[in-house]
């Protein structure tokens, strides 16, 4: 039911900022303190860095393309390189959500559904302040 609100809040404000906009900045996950920095390159894809709380000196990369409601990662490197996963989204204010999804990767699946993610850094602003509260 909260993906299914935030999907309509995200359609809502999906005309005001591209997808990979909304993604950007830096987010902590509240299930294990994992962080992912989220790079826009473009309006719908971008690339990413993963520290996990677990092994903090092992940094995965990758890159995503985004939608107003989906996301793709393809990890180069770590556990679940060369692998790709389809998620659903919703981002609330400084919250980002995501769904079960499609992921053959358990370490991955785990740490993007086990809870959510709070940004701690946006390189814009106003994505702090206008998120999907319309």
């Amino acid at each position: 039911l909260l993906i299914a609100s935030a999907l309509t809040l995200t359609a809502c404000h999906s005309q005001l900022q591209p997808p990979t906009e909304r993604l950007a900045g830096t987010w902590s996950s509240s299930y294990d303190g994992t962080v992912i920095q989220l790079i826009a390159e473009g309006d719908d894809s971008g690339a990413y860095v993963v520290r996990a709380a677990d092994a903090p000196m092992e940094l995965v990369s990758g890159t995503f393309t985004a939608t107003q409601t989906d996301i793709v990662f393809a990890d180069t490197n770590g556990p679940c390189a060369d692998t790709n996963c389809r998620y659903q989204y919703a981002v609330l204010s400084t919250a980002l959500q995501f769904d079960d999804g499609t992921d053959d990767c358990e370490p991955r699946h785990a740490i993007l559904t086990g809870g959510s993610w709070v940004r701690v850094f946006s390189p814009d602003p106003v994505a702090d302040g206008e998120s999907d509260r319309r």
